[in-house]
């Protein structure tokens, strides 16, 4: 078997495995809760997803940009700082933000303001945030893409 043969394996076990995981997930979901806040996933699982979120493409592709551009500083920001603050944060706040977010049954950062608030206002200011923020980082890379500073997509 060449080289061009054992990755095409590869692939199509490594397909086969996420359709299977997919499928298996699929018929276990019933309702939007069960997508949205995961009930019945223990917190070994949960913390292993948010580590995969978190250590995404950006770990790859754009944190040594980000490092290469503004040197050292930036090093240390990005490797020692960052995962410091990232997990005191998580330990400090996951908790009480759970325990809040379970008792009102909010779904999205949006619902959980606005309940945390009592507050409409902050619903939809919060939804208008994360909207605008998800489209002026795509905007901003495409638009930008020749010019090498283009570190929006964080």
């Amino acid at each position: 078997m060449d080289f061009a043969q054992a990755t095409l394996t590869l692939l199509v076990l490594y397909m086969a495995l996420t359709i299977y995981i997919v499928y298996r997930g699929a018929r276990q979901t019933k309702n939007i809760q069960d997508f949205a806040v995961g009930k019945g996933f223990s917190p070994l699982m949960v913390g292993l997803s948010l580590a995969a979120s978190i250590t995404s493409a950006a770990t790859f592709i754009i944190n040594p940009g980000f490092v290469a551009f503004f040197g050292w500083s930036a090093f240390l920001a990005m490797s020692i700082v960052l995962p410091i603050g990232l997990f005191l944060s998580l330990i400090v706040l996951s908790k009480s933000f759970r325990k809040f977010g379970t008792s009102v049954k909010a779904l999205t950062l949006a619902q959980w303001m606005g309940n945390r608030y009592n507050s409409k206002v902050m619903s939809y200011l919060m939804a208008f945030v994360a909207l605008t923020h998800h489209v002026y980082r795509f905007d901003l890379c495409r638009t930008d893409q020749s010019n090498s500073q283009c570190l929006a997509g964080r």
